[in-house]
């Protein structure tokens, strides 16, 4: 679990920790077919950016979380696939 302050830092981190190049650094650090994968110690290893809300990239990333997850609750898969691929953007 991570203490957030509110729900603009929350989505950061929610757009960076489900992102590709997250993924990717998961992936990385945990051996495949390992019982590692998605452990609470995997944070330690894998840095976040403090959220900074004056930042534009940390807004956006928050947005784009949010816009996901409406998106997800109406069933726009298409628009999901194009907020995910702009988050990944961002992200990287």
């Amino acid at each position: 679990f991570i203490s957030l302050d509110n729900l603009n830092e929350a989505h950061y981190v929610c757009a960076l920790m489900n992102s590709a190049p997250f993924n990717f650094a998961v992936q990385s650090h945990t051996q495949k077919s390992g019982k590692s994968f998605a452990q609470p110690n995997v944070l330690t290893h894998i840095r976040i950016p403090k959220f900074d809300p004056a930042n534009t990239v940390h807004q956006d990333l928050s947005g784009l979380s949010q816009n996901a997850h409406y998106a997800t609750e109406i069933g726009d898969l298409v628009g999901i696939k194009e907020l995910e691929q702009r988050i990944d953007e961002l992200a990287a």
